[in-house]
């Protein structure tokens, strides 16, 4: 009886895993459908390999600094300032606390910083993916009045 019930709790947890990086995925992916092209450094597409067992663990570091540089020069094309790094360093950040989640005896501390940067870093991404669909496909919009 116990092994069943360990066996659908870990049923339904990786249920939950795979859900909340779908919805992770989907944020990432639309964030960089909303950066113009000619300031994309990695295309869409590439956010879904983000699933690739094993990999997405070290994919976070490759992606996320180009998604930030990304955002910052297309945002900073608009004429919005006061971007600071556009959230690169978050980005860089929870993976990092992902890894040392595996140290023995201090592991929760980082799982537990690991989920709430990771969370920061997601809720950044979709203010940054409303921010430009919001100035739409346009550059520089003080340009346009001319």
């Amino acid at each position: 009886m116990d092994d069943e019930i360990l066996i659908i709790v870990a049923i339904i947890t990786l249920l939950i895993v795979v859900v909340v990086q779908l919805l992770y995925l989907m944020t990432l992916n639309h964030t960089i459908q909303a950066i113009r092209p000619e300031f994309r450094q990695i295309e869409p597409g590439q956010a879904w390999l983000g699933f690739i067992p094993l990999f997405h663990l070290i994919w976070p570091f490759i992606i996320n600094p180009k998604v930030a540089a990304s955002i910052k020069a297309d945002l900073e094309d608009r004429g919005v300032t006061g971007l600071g790094e556009a959230g690169k360093q978050l980005g860089s950040i929870y993976p990092g606390l992902r890894f040392g989640g595996y140290i023995p005896g201090i592991g929760p501390l980082f799982s537990l910083g690991y989920l709430v940067v990771f969370i920061i870093w997601w809720s950044k991404l979709g203010q940054y993916k409303r921010q430009l669909m919001n100035l739409g496909t346009n550059s520089r919009p003080d340009l346009l009045d001319n």
